[in-house]
């Protein structure tokens, strides 16, 4: 008998064959979603064949009667012996042969870690190295024929390997038939199917260990009448409450009526307040009735939009346990080993997540982002705000959801108020015939106009304290006014000039000021947002902020002014402005900032110049562009513009050699650095570099540090990751944490340093502030240690 397992508690044994024909049983299930359920099950039944050897079942035991002692912990390679012995049979054959065989090695080899490169940057086989391993170390000869003995016979995996041969040959077909990126689509083959393994075997190790049977998954189907009812219920009590009310009821109704399109790549363009959240809810939900898929994914740029968005759908819906959010926010019980699993593997009814947690489940390294892609097959998938999406992942997020649409059943929505041209770029988004969900009309963009856009932008351009003037002006005929900046050094500067000028009574009436910026903590920054929810309608008030007010957060103003930046975020301040129509018209002012510096934020600068060209076209011929500088049309320019600047952008690029795209399709410097090396060509039919693909992979660049900072309950949180803690205590405390940091950028961080202004704690590797520099109105105060350094951001 060989041990694949061993419960600790009653010493109970499971065995090779039979933890792999439960893994082959699961992952047989998840790969029917992209039509390759054999070569799924085929990997599941191979990627444990190391573990049929002497050395295995010494190993294993010694480590249950050893615990404490993780010396030989990953001593024995138990995955490379299957991959070796699917390799070296098959890739002598013809073209279909070596592609399956290499496959197939590769997922099995990799089930312990990442995906390996076939060739890396410098011309390195890392796949190679592992097919030539020697098989001396690894008992190759004694795990093989133990294998066929006790588990499956060499007849066998020959028969399942020709079907899953097949399996490969059809998906092949698929792509080129779909015209997919053939490369590119072959490597996210290559995840899905690592994605089938990994999820199965996790799963029914867990299962084993922890004495469970699988558990009844939910009906979906039963679920998604459920709630279509009650939301037609809601519905049909609707009261209009404002003048764009019956334009939000027709919206929703075309929504639903749209649910009978086909699976395919769809748009919902909808104007700022058109209340496309539940309008996209009730399409999703009746076209996943319709076409028997499995979940509904709510994809969101920023998680300060989840908490809002997934509540507003729990009390719409009902839904309770059923909606799963998934973002660095929730804070995870130590206890709670449940909500873990659902966000490892997202095989809950409706999902609330990030888009850096969706593009990390295709392109970050290691298993445990990996390991939930087969669950967005066969889904209705809606991305919230996708203009917001990196320049940098424009090409990576359209390729992964044309794969998903093509192979996998799944439909995609991109939800916003300035829908971009997502469809026009290099590698584009294939959108279906006939895309959007609600046809563009001028009736509509005329009923939701509640801002006019007055361009104050002037060649002298505009210093903080005449920015200050103008939201001091306004205030004398208004209640309140939002000044939205592109760094956090022009917004505490005209907040210093307001403040001031309010101890010196230059305000005719009283007055709240209110600063928002990333040198806050989170905690602070939700807290300084109810303030400003109180305060609206009840007094006069000046908020000055940067960009990170103008999406999720649910406020209306009665003027705002907005530097120069691109027309999606002055869409986006606009919508900050009259929200609900309180009145017909008001003003958003629009004025270049002197003060602002964007040497460090090149996409904002791309944008100011890309709005200042339509401006003037605007101005030459405002009737091309509907008389409204918010208008589709202008919107259109705008974006053509502006991903024609930024082109060369868009496929992640690492260096002047290489990107992410390069990586991970036909890697053809790398082949050249191969060839080059050895003095003959690479001939694997995969060549992508997986493993630094991965490894580089970042949607937002990590080129900050978070520091812990004395703000409510942060205090407390500093002290506890002082004391002596266990793993899982520390584990807990910085995950609290989160809410109570502020990233920094190292300059600044060894500016604190010198001033002796953060210390590093004891646990965690985290540095904390000391409670004399942050500040209730600013968050870290940088001017208490007499620095005027600040990076710009």
């Amino acid at each position: 008998m060989w041990p694949s397992h061993i419960r600790v508690e009653d010493q109970s044994i499971q065995t090779v064959r039979d933890h792999i024909v439960g893994v082959a049983q699961l992952a047989f299930e998840n790969g029917k979603k992209i039509g390759m359920p054999h070569t799924a099950s085929l990997s599941a039944k191979l990627h444990d064949m190391g573990k049929c050897t002497n050395a295995f079942r010494n190993y294993i035991r010694y480590g249950v009667s050893h615990p404490d002692d993780h010396s030989l912990r990953g001593k024995i390679d138990h995955s490379t012996i299957g991959a070796i012995y699917i390799y070296e049979r098959f890739q002598g054959g013809d073209a279909f042969d070596r592609l399956t065989a290499q496959i197939l090695a590769l997922v099995v080899a990799s089930h312990h870690g990442g995906l390996l490169n076939s060739i890396d940057m410098q011309g390195v086989s890392d796949f190679l190295k592992r097919m030539q391993k020697e098989k001396a170390v690894l008992h190759y000869d004694e795990a093989v024929q133990n294998f066929l003995t006790s588990c499956f016979s060499s007849e066998e995996l020959g028969k399942e390997f020709l079907i899953a041969k097949n399996e490969c040959i059809q998906i092949v077909e698929k792509i080129k038939k779909a015209k997919l990126a053939p490369d590119f689509s072959l490597h996210l083959v290559c995840k899905f199917l690592f994605s089938c393994l990994i999820d199965a075997d996790r799963y029914d190790t867990m299962m084993f260990m922890i004495s469970r049977t699988e558990p009844e998954s939910p009906d979906f189907t039963s679920l998604l009448k459920i709630w279509i009812e009650r939301q037609e219920e809601k519905f049909a009590g609707f009261e209009t409450k404002s003048p764009i009310d019956p334009m939000r009821t027709r919206i929703s109704e075309d929504c639903k009526e749209f649910a009978s399109h086909p699976v395919g790549i769809y748009n919902l363009s909808v104007p700022t307040g058109g209340g496309k959240t539940l309008s996209s809810l009730r399409f999703g939900l009746n076209h996943a009735l319709l076409h028997k898929q499995e979940r509904i994914i709510y994809v969101v740029p920023y998680t300060s939009i989840i908490d809002q968005n997934a509540e507003e759908t729990r009390n719409w819906l009902k839904c309770g346990e059923h909606l799963l959010e998934h973002h660095s926010n929730v804070i995870e019980d130590n206890k709670n080993e449940d909500y873990k699993l659902l966000t490892q593997r997202w095989d809950s009814p409706l999902i609330f997540t990030t888009m850096v947690q969706f593009l990390n489940t295709f392109y970050s390294s290691g298993t445990q982002n990996m390991r939930r892609l087969h669950n967005l097959a066969n889904a209705v998938i809606i991305f919230d705000e996708i203009q917001a999406v990196p320049l940098k992942c424009i090409h990576l997020l359209n390729l992964a959801n044309n794969f998903l649409n093509n192979l996998t059943n799944t439909t995609i929505v991109s939800c916003t108020a300035t829908q971009p041209l997502l469809s026009r770029v290099e590698r584009p988004l294939m959108l279906s015939p006939d895309p959007d969900i609600v046809p563009y009309s001028l009736e509509m963009q005329t009923a939701f106009k509640r801002v006019e856009i007055i361009n104050r932008v002037n060649e002298d351009g505009w210093s903080a304290v005449q920015v200050a003037d103008l939201a001091r002006i306004n205030l004398e005929t208004l209640d309140s006014v939002l000044v939205i900046v592109n760094t956090k050094k022009a917004a505490l500067s005209i907040f210093n000039h307001l403040k001031q000028w309010k101890t010196e009574d230059a305000f005719s009436v009283p007055v709240s000021l209110i600063h928002l910026s990333t040198n806050m903590c989170p905690k602070h920054r939700l807290q300084k947002i109810h303030e400003i929810k109180e305060k609206l309608g009840n007094q006069k008030l000046i908020c000055i902020s940067t960009q990170l007010i103008e999406a999720g957060v649910d406020l209306s103003f009665d003027c705002v002014i907005r530097s120069l930046a691109g027309m999606e975020s002055i869409c986006q301040a606009a919508g900050r402005c009259n929200r609900h129509q309180e009145v017909p018209l008001r003003q958003v002012y629009l004025v270049n900032i002197l003060d602002e510096v964007l040497t460090g934020l090149p996409e904002i600068k791309i944008g100011q110049d890309c709005t200042l060209r339509v401006l003037r076209e605007y101005e030459n011929n405002p009737h091309n562009f509907d008389s409204d500088l918010l208008s589709p049309k202008l919107m259109e320019r705008y974006y053509y513009y502006y991903y024609h600047l930024n082109k060369n952008r868009m496929d992640y690029p690492l260096d002047k050699d290489f990107s992410q795209y390069s990586l991970l399709s036909g890697n053809e410097a790398a082949k050249a650095a191969f060839q080059s090396a050895l003095g003959t060509s690479f001939r694997l039919p995969l060549r992508q570099a997986f493993k630094d693909a991965a490894e580089a992979f970042n949607v937002i660049e990590q080129n900050t540090r978070p520091v812990l900072v004395p703000f409510g309950e942060g205090s407390h949180i500093i002290h506890q990751l002082n004391q002596e803690l266990s793993l899982a205590e520390i584990r807990y405390w910085l995950q609290r944490s989160q809410q109570y940091s502020v990233n920094l950028y190292q300059q600044n961080l060894n500016q604190l340093l010198h001033a002796n202004a953060v210390y590093e704690l004891r646990n965690g590797g985290v540095f904390a502030l000391s409670e004399s520099f942050y500040d209730d109105e600013i968050g870290v105060d940088f001017a208490s240690s007499k620095m005027d350094f600040l990076i710009d951001f």
